[in-house]
């Protein structure tokens, strides 16, 4: 009995012994043999890719270079560096072939190791490219471009696909909660809460351990899941930071941290940063308390002036005069000190504050020069103190306004309210030192808080033109989001400001009601 046409092709290539010889049936009809696409195959096979020759991609050598005899060389990059590093201290290169072809001391050859995943090609690919450098400030005279490290990928994987959510929350003019437009966004989201469970676990597993180096790494970790958190619209991040801080203080607090590493991370100056802001924007009630009894000398650990901060741009001193202010809100509220003490604790502090050279640090830090460090480090010093008038209550603050100069309004009729005098003092010189820096910025995410500020004091009813404050206010934080990297934390705050000046309300807290990142 004959076999059916089809079972008599032949199926898989020739192979030597049969070179040459006719293997077909006659009057068969011919059929184009399967073969795989290949994207990564041999050099010798691509380089043959005219002739539309295929690779099988077998190792160490492909089948077509072994029956030509001709030499099989892979892309280098093929073998992952930490496969590589591993196989060095059993494994030497083999002489006179490609690095792909690890081969044993007994003279057997290693298998290719494994591909790295999709999303980590991906981060590779947006460290390398150019297009996140035009939205990165120049400091010291450089631009600091993303580099990808491989013992941070997973960090650096989990805050390029939070990236890609930011710029996708700007498409769709708002920023997004998890799990939003599942129809465009569920690869993301996926892909996002796979790197936050895999930082969890690897800030568990570093918890465990009882070295510096781990409880380095765990706080690491920690700050990482909040700063995703904070790219989308999480109700994690405020949970993240105030379990970080209980962390800090198990381990020892700021004091073990600076005895641990010689040079503070700058995640961990970032981070801290994050605390300082978001205490601003927070119901005093409300406040993350974990660095409250924190000294200066142990809060200066994580205020570190000796590098530029491109995104709290003013010297140690009066950083620490915020954290002085907001800790006073919070004391007030509590009823924690006599409305007297408060009022003497805040002539005290603005004395304090009305002494700060900033022209000195301008000139020390580098940053985006001398000019713009001062004119940055000045609108942030009228910011903190606009912010004290209105964020703390109005008769700890009295004592202080009364002993102040009277100022007219811009139609010449004195202002009779001593507050409402350094109010609209501090706010006039605020915005218009934001207006005329503001052009020039290269970043302008550094004006972020003062804006917000300037926008809460906008809200009241003055002659001097609110309304104008306010649109301004409104396009600049816009634009900023806007900017590829742009921190979403600032439209978030828009979007408060947006409801409180709808309100007709004018207090701090009638703004910012809920704990709100900034």
């Amino acid at each position: 009995m004959s076999l059916p046409v089809s079972s008599t092709l032949r199926s898989e290539p020739a192979n030597e012994s049969h070179a040459g010889q006719d293997t077909t049936v006659p009057n068969a009809v011919r059929q184009k043999r399967w073969a795989t696409k290949s994207r990564t195959g041999c050099f010798t096979c691509r380089e043959s890719s005219k002739r539309h020759v295929k690779c099988d991609e077998a190792t160490p050598a492909c089948r077509r270079c072994q029956v030509g005899k001709l030499q099989c060389r892979y892309d280098p990059a093929l073998v992952p560096l930490c496969d590589a590093k591993k196989a060095d201290k059993a494994f030497a290169l083999a002489p006179n072939t490609s690095r792909h072809q690890l081969q044993r001391n007994d003279g057997r050859i290693l298998v290719e190791a494994e591909l790295p995943d999709w999303d980590y090609l991906q981060t590779i690919r947006y460290c390398a490219s150019s297009r996140a450098r035009p939205a990165r400030p120049t400091k010291n005279g450089k631009r600091k471009d993303p580099v990808f490290d491989l013992a941070r990928a997973p960090f650096q994987t989990a805050a390029v696909i939070t990236t890609q959510i930011g710029l996708k929350s700007k498409q769709y003019g708002r920023v997004l909660r998890f799990g939003e437009e599942p129809a465009a966004m569920s690869k993301l989201w996926a892909s996002h809460a796979h790197y936050q469970r895999k930082i969890l676990a690897l800030a568990n597993q570093n918890i465990q351990e009882n070295t510096a180096a781990a409880k380095v790494r765990a706080f690491t970790c920690i700050c990482q899941l909040t700063f995703d958190d904070l790219e989308v619209e999480s109700i994690q991040w405020k949970s993240h930071i105030d379990g970080a801080l209980a962390y800090l203080e198990s381990i020892g607090g700021a004091t073990a941290m600076a005895n641990w590493s010689p040079k503070t991370p700058m995640a961990f100056i970032r981070f801290f940063r994050h605390i300082v802001y978001q205490n601003t924007t927070t119901p005093a009630l409300r406040h993350s308390l974990g660095y409250n009894n924190y000294t200066d000398n142990q809060l200066e650990v994580f205020l570190d002036d000796t590098e530029f901060d491109s995104e709290m741009p003013f010297p140690v001193g009066q950083k620490l005069l915020l954290i002085h202010l907001t800790r006073l809100r919070y004391q007030v509220a509590t009823s924690a000190i006599s409305q007297s003490r408060a009022a003497s604790i805040v002539l005290e502090l603005f004395r304090r504050l009305s002494s700060i050279d900033v022209a000195s640090w301008a000139h020390r830090i580098g940053g985006f020069g001398p000019a713009a460090n001062q004119a940055l480090a000045r609108i942030h010093h009228d910011a903190v103190w606009l912010y004290a008038i209105l964020a703390l209550p109005r008769r700890v603050l009295l004592r202080w306004a009364e002993t102040q100069p009277l100022l007219a309004s811009d139609g010449g009729s004195p202002i009779p309210d001593a507050l409402d005098r350094q109010r609209v003092l501090y706010r006039s010189r605020l915005l218009a030192r934001i207006r005329r820096l503001h052009p020039e910025l290269e970043y302008p995410a550094a004006l972020s808080w003062p804006l917000v500020v300037a926008g809460v004091a906008a809200a009241a009813a003055a002659a001097d033109g609110p309304e104008q404050d306010r649109d301004f206010v409104d396009g600049s934080l816009y634009a900023i989001w806007q900017r590829p990297v742009g921190n979403p934390c600032a439209f978030l705050c828009l979007t408060k400001l947006r409801a409180f000046w709808a309100s007709g309300r004018t207090g701090w807290e009638d703004c910012f009601d809920e704990p709100t990142p900034c």
